[in-house]
């Protein structure tokens, strides 16, 4: 191997440590951050083609990517907020970064990011300024039939209350809080309470294959 060789090997380590280093200071560094996937750092040999002087192959150094681990498991954390969301095993929210919803200008993103409450607008936002998406809910607390994606509007506190017929005026908004079944329940002055939305959990075959967007979210 000439010396050209044995150099370019040498810079290969040195690439190859660099990127799992970013890797880990990133990790470090998002550490606390609320729906972070972290990285891991994968290192294979790099090897020359066979030439016709020699049988087999030379070694010619490292190479390194950091993936994404997309789909493990990350802490719940509770807390006070009644608002805040975790999903325990297999999927994401359904996000937005507009309050109209994709509208076909943007795709809609997911992430598990779900420390979400209201705005002053009376929308439920996370951390990184999302929001959230789910399924208007009827007088039966029901969603409609069309459960798709073109069905999902910005979920609102503030929105009027689904009353069955004969229902009196429910009066001001009193709280909010969530299901474990993903039901956003609306309290009133009344001391009723009605169910405005169904927050969806989105699911991919393949969790890793999708692509980083932003701010803890996923295309």
């Amino acid at each position: 191997m000439s010396l050209t060789g044995l150099f370019s090997i040498g810079v290969s380590g040195v690439t190859a440590f660099t990127t799992s280093l970013e890797a880990v200071s990133n990790n470090i560094a998002n550490s606390q951050t609320v729906g972070f996937k972290r990285a891991r750092t994968d290192f294979a040999h790099l090897v020359t083609t066979a030439s016709s002087q020699s049988e087999g192959r030379a070694g010619a150094g490292v190479g390194a990517v950091n993936r994404q681990l997309i789909a493990e498991q990350g802490a719940v954390t509770r807390t006070e907020t009644k608002t805040n969301a975790a999903i325990s095993g297999a999927g994401f929210f359904v996000v937005s970064e507009t309050a109209e919803g994709a509208n076909g200008i943007a795709p809609y993103l997911f992430t598990r990011a779900g420390d979400f409450a209201p705005n002053a607008a009376g929308d439920l936002v996370n951390g990184a300024d999302y929001y959230l998406q789910g399924y208007p809910l009827g007088a039966n607390g029901e969603a409609g039939a069309a459960q798709s994606l073109s069905a999902l509007e910005t979920i609102n506190i503030n929105r009027t209350p689904p009353l069955p017929d004969g229902a009196a005026d429910p009066g001001a908004l009193a709280g909010v809080s969530l299901t474990a079944d993903g039901r956003l329940v609306a309290s009133y002055a009344n001391g009723e309470s009605y169910a405005l939305y169904r927050i969806p959990v989105a699911l991919f075959t393949n969790d890793n294959g999708l692509v980083e967007a932003s701010a803890t979210a996923f295309l």
